[in-house]
């Protein structure tokens, strides 16, 4: 085979698998195309309810509150959600890149990362040149709200409502979701729990 087949055979050659790594409300709700989904999981960060969120599931004057990830040193630090490899053709993956951009305007930035086995915790074996995208909002974005006690951040998370839908049902989705995947989620569960029982005194309905 000449130079001239090589060079036009790698021009031609469909570009290395981009997976991104959802673990919040991407889990239930993709609203894009994408080839093949696995359960996962990434170590180093944590899963936490301290994002405000001013459009999706709140308002500048109430805002809700979503998950993001913070790097964390703890040796059990895993995050675990669900992998989506998205069309590896080039049109198709720039699109799909710039709805999820949009979706995730609020403080969300995208974030290189080792995707691994949920239950083995080791690397996947992907491709060569495999990209693993995921999106994360940091503690310095303008929307961040940062921590508070379970109580406080159920409470929150129960009047808080924007244009999809009630921050509850955020909520409620992302613990079904990880229990789906048989995923445990210390700080999410708590928080499940602590709406519930705000819920359950008040006598009223989940959303």
């Amino acid at each position: 085979m000449d130079g001239t087949n090589i060079a036009k055979e790698d021009t031609t050659a469909e570009l290395p698998p981009t997976f991104l790594f959802g673990y919040g409300s991407i889990m239930w709700k993709q609203d894009f195309a994408y080839t093949r989904s696995y359960p996962s999981c990434i170590s180093g960060y944590r899963r936490v309810f301290y994002q405000g969120s001013t459009d999706h599931r709140g308002t500048p004057g109430k805002p809700g509150r979503v998950v993001t990830l913070l790097p964390s040193d703890a040796p059990d630090s895993w995050v675990a959600g669900i992998a989506y490899e998205l069309p590896s053709d080039p049109t198709a993956l720039t699109a799909i890149l710039a709805q999820l951009d949009h979706r995730e305007r609020g403080g969300y930035r995208r974030v290189e990362v080792v995707l691994n086995d949920l239950h083995t915790r080791k690397p996947l074996a992907l491709p060569q040149g495999a990209l693993c995208l995921c999106y994360m909002a940091t503690e310095e974005n303008s929307e961040y709200l940062g921590a508070a006690t379970e109580e406080n951040i159920a409470a929150q998370i129960l009047e808080s409502s924007g244009d999809s839908g009630p921050n509850s049902e955020y909520l409620f989705n992302l613990a079904a979701e990880l229990r789906k995947i048989q995923a445990v989620d210390e700080h999410v569960f708590s928080i499940e729990a602590a709406a519930r029982r705000i819920l359950e005194i008040s006598g009223e309905q989940e959303n």
